[in-house]
């Protein structure tokens, strides 16, 4: 396991990266929530390519969950207002040190220079073994994306942006402050679900429709000649979409003739 701690860096070509950027859902303060990938995904394909370099090909990716690093002089506001203090404590801290830096600079006659802002992401994730089903521990490795020159490219404006691994981290530390924004946001997402619910409940059409199932329900006939029609109905609707797909499929082919 030691040697997963080691600082690979890995330069991925990326095409969107809303998923990255994305407030959620999708993920924001650049979180996602903890759900299963898929290829084609950018988080998967980074997970896979670190899995690569570690010499850990074939391994299944059960879940993965992405949080932007946040600036360490910034409070999070979606966080409960424990965290929060907790947070401002911490700033507070990292405040006080960089005066005390300064102060030693200026008294050496160095100019104190101020570190770039760098966007960088931490994404948690855990494996398993295809045929055993065994599960690895919980890991964290830490991203950065990038805007770099395209290859091959001489223009001075040619940039595309790059998810660059840099490396392992300590899952323990990162999920310290991970946790707690996934956290809030579940609970954030399972209101809102919530809400949803019950407006579609209340809604006079649903309720109407609901009334109109319980009354077929308790009738064996007519629950029978429901089943029917609905059987019925989805029949036609699977027969429509193969004559879509078989239209489809005949234009590619006159299309391909023409080429």
């Amino acid at each position: 396991m030691e040697s997963l701690y080691s600082l690979l860096i890995i330069i991925l070509p990326i095409g969107l990266l809303l998923w990255w950027m994305k407030k959620k859902k999708d993920g924001t303060s650049g979180v996602g929530q903890i759900k299963k990938r898929h290829e084609g995904d950018e988080v998967w394909k980074t997970i896979k390519d670190f899995l690569k370099s570690n010499d850990e090909k074939g391994k299944e990716i059960v879940e993965s969950y992405v949080a932007k690093r946040p600036d360490p002089f910034a409070i999070n506001k979606s966080l409960p207002k424990e965290e929060q203090k907790k947070q401002k404590i911490e700033i507070e801290k990292l405040k006080k040190e960089e005066k005390e830096k300064k102060l030693k600079l200026k008294k050496e006659g160095k100019k104190y220079i101020k570190d770039k802002p760098r966007e960088l992401y931490v994404v948690l994730f855990v494996t398993r073994n295809p045929k055993t089903k065994v599960e690895d521990k919980a890991r964290a490795i830490e991203c950065e994306v990038k805007n770099v020159r395209r290859q091959g490219s001489t223009s001075k404006k040619d940039f595309e942006k790059k998810i660059i691994i840099l490396g392992e981290r300590n899952y323990e530390k990162e999920s310290e402050w991970i946790l707690p924004i996934k956290n809030a946001e579940e609970i954030k997402i399972k209101k809102e679900y919530e809400k949803q619910q019950k407006r579609k409940k209340n809604n006079p059409i649903n309720i109407i429709k609901n009334k109109r199932k319980e009354s077929i329900e308790k009738d064996p006939v007519k629950l029978e000649k429901y089943n029917k029609k609905m059987k019925l109905k989805k029949q036609k609707k699977l027969e429509k979409e193969i004559r879509e797909k078989a239209k489809w499929d005949k234009k590619e082919k006159v299309a391909k003739v023409k080429k």
